[in-house]
């Protein structure tokens, strides 16, 4: 699935900044009520979801192209979209979150002026210095309008979440569908490094030989022997190391002149990502990226700015590999010499979602499969829609919020959930809820147990 206006990002980006902006005077707010009743709340996201409706997709496999011939690498683009979807549930947190809590939180009850404070206002005669000839009346009248201004400001905080929350979820529905699957990006970036290889292997070939033969060799006329290619290997891995502690830029040594100033920075300044890759390497097989074991690993560093420079990398060192062993040039230049429809058989995994060129519709997905634990007398057209909404779910909250809800619902007989932790936690992440840090199948597990007390 592929963006076809790709400038609409820009558009989305620069109506998001404005409510991030508009977020920051939040504070400033002593009534904060006061803060989602400003009508820049409301006209700020309705021009973001009017620019993310823009969004036109396309769904099919991306052309055969040669790498000069790209606008850009298939994986930059899947990175913008995950930079998307990031940005915008950074955004959604950013409002929801706290007009969510102001409205659980702001009591209609109590009176404003209590009984023991009535009376000392009538032990103290307060109703000569109020000038009020009914004192009581006075209190009374008092203590019914601030009911009444608590409670309509409390009925207006549910239409404006109401209201917000919509706008929010249709928006929110395209962005997480366009966020990009492991599976998305490992075929992106095999398909990089592959287009990146071919335009570019001889001329690093002839780079390489040179700079052997000027700090590795003994002499000039020596031969390209293993051994000599494993020492560059090895300064290769210097680097890596050097630059995963933010040391590279500071190394003149002769055998790491050939990254030049600005790549030696821009490998410091990504100092994890080099030490991954530093981490992943062995020196009798090559870095292969083709698995989504291995490529998710690195998808969350790479970015807009470091992504040739990790393909640079990879490339030189599955090159230096190749004449290293005679087995590893085989592999690689089976794997380098596959045609598409090599490719189609070796990736041939079903499409998920896809709609008109116009956005992301919200009819019944042809080929996505549906949350398992929906209650079995929930008609199709609600079961889709509280499919929606739990993708949704687990794309922007964390594990506490989700077995909140996901109790909730099963409350309200919407759903029907497994005894059994594990299988609700491998059915969440199937529909896209993350892995990492702090969603852990241990962390659901706990969090899920005690949720159901």
């Amino acid at each position: 699935m592929y963006i076809k206006n790709p400038p609409v990002l820009d558009k989305i980006h620069a109506a998001m900044n404005l409510l991030f902006d508009l977020k920051e005077e939040f504070d400033g707010y002593l009534d904060k009520s006061l803060f989602f009743q400003d009508p820049r709340v409301i006209k700020g996201w309705l021009l973001l979801a009017g620019e993310i409706k823009e969004i036109k997709i396309e769904d099919g496999e991306e052309s055969d192209e040669k790498w000069e011939q790209r606008s850009e690498p298939y994986a930059a683009s899947l990175i913008a979209r995950r930079d998307l979807f990031i940005k915008y549930k950074g955004l959604y947190r950013a409002y929801y979150d706290p007009l969510y809590n102001l409205w659980m939180n702001y009591s209609i009850d109590g009176e404003c002026i209590s009984a023991d404070a009535a009376e000392a206002l009538k032990t103290d005669h307060y109703d000569k210095i109020l000038q009020v000839e009914d004192i009581d009346q006075y209190i009374e009248e008092v203590n019914s309008r601030s009911i009444d201004a608590r409670y309509f400001t409390n009925k207006t905080l549910t239409y404006i979440l109401n209201i917000l929350q919509a706008i929010m979820d249709n928006a929110g529905q395209t962005v997480i569908d366009l966020k990009p699957t492991d599976e998305e990006f490992a075929k992106a970036i095999d398909d990089d490094l592959r287009g990146m290889t071919r335009a570019y292997k001889n001329s690093i070939f002839k780079d390489m030989k040179e700079d052997l033969t000027r700090h590795f060799k003994a002499y000039r006329t020596a031969p390209y022997t293993p051994e000599l290619w494993g020492e560059m290997l090895s300064a290769d891995e210097e680097a890596l190391s050097m630059a995963s502690k933010r040391q590279l830029t500071q190394c003149d040594a002769i055998k790491q002149e050939h990254w030049g100033e600005d790549m030696k920075e821009l490998m410091d300044k990504n100092g994890e990502l080099m030490h991954l890759i530093y981490s992943l390497c062995r020196t009798e097989e090559l870095l292969d990226l083709r698995s989504v074991e291995n490529v998710h690993k690195y998808i969350e560093l790479l970015t807009s700015d470091n992504l040739s420079m990790f393909y640079e990398i990879i490339v030189r060192r599955n090159l230096i590999q190749c004449e290293m062993y005679p087995e590893l040039k085989a592999q690689h230049n089976e794997w380098l010499n596959l045609t598409k429809i090599d490719k189609k058989n070796d990736n041939d995994e079903p499409h998920t979602q896809i709609d008109s060129e116009e956005g992301v519709n919200n009819e019944e997905p042809s080929e996505e499969e549906r949350f398992h634990f929906i209650h079995v007398e929930i008609e199709d057209d609600e079961a889709w829609h509280i499919h929606r909404a739990i993708k949704r779910l687990v794309a922007i909250y964390n594990i506490p919020e989700i077995c909140a809800y996901l109790k909730e619902q099963k409350q309200n007989g919407k759903l029907m959930l497994p005894s059994n932790p594990k299988v609700l936690y491998n059915e969440l992440v199937r529909l896209g809820m993350p892995t990492g840090d702090g969603f852990s199948e241990k962390n659901f597990s706990n969090i899920y147990k005690s949720s159901k007390k």
